[in-house]
Formats: structure tokens, sequence, C-alpha cells
């Protein structure tokens, strides 16, 4: 993805994921039909060129939506322009050698801010970084006994995305989110990368010393569970009623009566072609019977063991009566799961402290400090640069192949970041 003058965050989240090799770009080119060997290879030591700096921004009506001012989105594109700065300096790219460097940088509109009338207290001005390289190759293609040699520069690569003024939501299991936002279980810390943590695929950088995520009460996290799976649960009660009254009628006499008279007449029509044909038939009327029961039976069945909707309608009973029977002090108690996926009758909450139960978090409404200046960054966060490392590992690529001295030296970016330096951004 060539860096644009203008990207939406969700097209940059999707474009930070993808990866098209040069490879792929080739093999759209139809060759020569005496074209003998095509073969293809890094230029690692041929300089490479900065791809021009670009900040898209956001409309005039939608900072005004979020509180903001146009001033305020120009002082906090300047900001990123500094933090961006800091990897621009990277030796690793002084000078670029073999790939073409490439920052450019977004602002986050109303739907990232959600739910942006009520957001986050003091929340200030977000966005994104994406931190990339675009390989340097050349294709040599062998046509009747002679050489043609091409260059170009890739045109898709991997993308570290570098989110600032954004909190990240924990892990991914069990999210759920109500009025106030998103929710899920307490991420783990995993490792330290330049004195900041990391939590599996996420580098946090912060400096105020605020938690990033809060404790979910239970009687929140009951609610939100409630209201998630009430829709289903609806329509599961309206499925069984019609699975119940199906099998009731099946069962009746007049239904019975009729198939079974259904029955003799395919029996009368086979008769004539002897003993087996009239046991096949006996035997395909029997099984067809005792599945059309079985069906229906299932279908009505009101036991979560045989019945995954029952399941969910049973489960939203059961989470509404464990609402209504808790105290006050256990409403307000931090929330831990424990998902039994095999029992989708329980919530899955348990006493703190149970052993593998996971408490359950959400962003931090007090974690901005609304004094500060609305363009000011106060937390960056670094993602996807765990899917760059297993290359980054086997070393710098050589010349005699390609498709990988892009994410190579992106990851060898980010592994020698000062990341004192990008602290050094925040807050001020």
């Amino acid at each position: 993805m060539s860096p644009m003058a203008h990207h939406s965050p969700s097209l940059l989240r999707a474009a930070a994921g993808l990866l098209v090799r040069a490879a792929a770009i080739i093999a759209a080119v139809a060759l020569p039909v005496a074209a003998q060997e095509t073969t293809m290879r890094s230029l690692v030591n041929e300089p490479g060129t900065w791809h021009p700096w670009t900040c898209g921004t956001i409309s005039a009506n939608e900072l005004k939506l979020l509180g903001f001012t146009t001033a305020d989105a120009n002082a906090f594109k300047t900001r990123l322009k500094q933090i961006a700065d800091v990897f621009r300096a990277s030796p690793v790219w002084t000078p670029p050698l073999g790939v073409n460097p490439a920052l450019t940088a977004s602002l986050f509109g109303p739907s990232t801010n959600y739910p942006y009338p009520k957001g986050l207290k003091g929340q200030p001005l977000a966005g994104m970084i994406l931190m990339g390289s675009f390989e340097h190759f050349e294709m040599i293609r062998t046509v009747d006994g002679k050489q043609q040699r091409e260059r170009a520069v890739g045109d898709e690569t991997v993308h570290i995305i570098i989110d600032v003024n954004s909190l990240p939501r924990g892990g991914g299991v069990n999210m759920l989110k109500d009025e106030e936002g998103e929710f899920s279980l307490d991420p783990v810390r995993t490792a330290d990368v330049g004195g900041f943590p990391t939590y599996g695929d996420l580098l946090v950088i912060t400096t105020n010393g605020r938690p990033i995520w809060t404790p979910v009460s239970r009687e929140r996290y009951l609610k939100a569970l409630i209201a998630a799976r009430r829709p289903t649960a609806a329509s599961a009660e309206v499925y069984i009623a019609a699975q119940q009254k199906q099998y009731d009628a099946f069962l009746t006499p007049e239904a019975t009566a009729a198939r079974q008279a259904k029955y003799r007449g395919a029996i009368d029509k086979v008769a004539s072609k002897g003993a087996a044909a009239v046991e096949h038939e006996r035997r395909y009327w029997e099984r067809d019977e005792a599945d059309q029961l079985a069906a229906l039976k299932r279908g009505a069945s009101r036991d979560p063991k045989i019945s995954p909707l029952a399941g969910v309608a049973a489960g939203v009973k059961s989470a509404e009566d464990e609402l209504a029977t808790m105290s006050p002090a256990d409403r307000g108690g931090p929330a831990c799961l424990l998902d039994d996926r095999n029992d989708p009758t329980r919530s899955g909450l348990v006493a703190m402290g149970t052993p593998k139960c996971v408490p359950l978090v959400g962003k931090n409404p007090n974690f901005f400090d609304p004094l500060l200046p609305r363009s000011v960054p106060q937390i960056v966060i670094v993602h996807n640069f765990l899917g760059l490392a297993k290359r980054w590992k086997e070393g710098r690529p050589t010349g005699d192949k390609m498709g990988s001295l892009d994410t190579w030296t992106t990851y060898e970016v980010f592994n020698k970041t000062d990341w004192q330096k990008v602290a050094a951004q925040i807050g001020k």
C-alpha cells in the first residue's frame, strides 16, 4: 500500500495486516510464450528513497462532534510527526538500503471513539502512525537464451501500527460492551521491551502512572451478558415453541394415521416386486419416521445438553436470577470469570481468587489527564509486530532471494528503537 494523502482509520487498519508479495504482482504479468525462466532477487544494497510524510485528517464536523477544533487537530498532527521522527532517525534507515521506508499517519474519527457522546473523561485527540518498508527487487527473465532485467519496488507490505491516545481493550475472549464501552479478560503481561510492558502483540508506553484497565463490576458484566444474549434467547424461545407445536402435531392420532396410510400405499405399489422390495420400503419408512420424531423432539427440547438454543435461553434466565439475588456488595465487587463452555447455563462468574479465573477489565475512564492540552500524546500503543519477528530471527535476507527484506527491516527498526525517546514525547 503506497502512502496516500488521506486514509480512513478502518482502511488503514485493514491494510496494515495485508501482505501481498511482489511475486504476486509479477505473476499477473503475462510472460512471453518463449520465456524459459523467471527469477527474482532483492537488491539488498540499493539506496532507498523515503515516501513523503502524510497525515490524514478528519472533517470539521467530526472534530466538532468530538469537541475539538481545527487548531487542536493541527497541533496533534505536529505531535504525531515528532513521534514518527524518532523512528525516521533509526540507524537502520540511515541510510535506507534495499527498501523505501514509509511513515504515514491519520487521525481517528468519531467511530473509533465510541461511545463518542460520552467517551472517556478528558479524551484527547487520537490517531495512528503506520511504519513500513517497501522492498527493492529485480526480476530476471531468460527469453530465448537472453536475459531481460527489470527493477521495481514492491507496493504492498506489513506495517507496524503505533496508536496514540487510544486505549486498547483487554483480551479478545469473552469481550462484551455496553454504554460505557468494551470490556474483556485482563491481558497477561508477557515481556518488557525497552523498559515498557508488552501484552502479547501490544507494547504499552505511558508515563502518568495510571492504570490503563480497571476492574469491571459483577453487575456490569451480568447486565452486558444478558443484553448481548437476550435477542438470541428470545429467538430461541420462538423456535422451541414452534418445534413443540410441530412435535405435538406429529404425535396426534390423526397425523399418525395419515402417515401410516401413506406407508401402506407405498407398500402396495412395491408388493408386486417381491418381499425384498417390501422390506426395503418398511425400513425406509421406519427410518424416516424415527428421524422426523428425533429432530422435532430435539428442536422442542429445553435441555441445554440437547439443544444449544435451549442453553442460551436458560443461560439468560440464570444470569437474570443471579443478578436479582445479588447483594449490593456483590454487585459492586470485581468480576472474575471461569468460563465453562460445556455449561451454557452458567454466567462463569466466580469469587475473585478462584484458581484459573481471569478478572474482567475495561478501559480506565480516568486514565487521561483533563488538564493537559487535548493535542498532547498521553499513551502510545505499538502493535502488529509479533508477526514480523519470525523472519527477522532468520537474519537479514541476502540478494539471492526476495520477499522478506521489507518485513525484516521494519522489525529491525522496531527492535533498535530507543523507546525512552518515544516516551519523552508523552505528557508534554
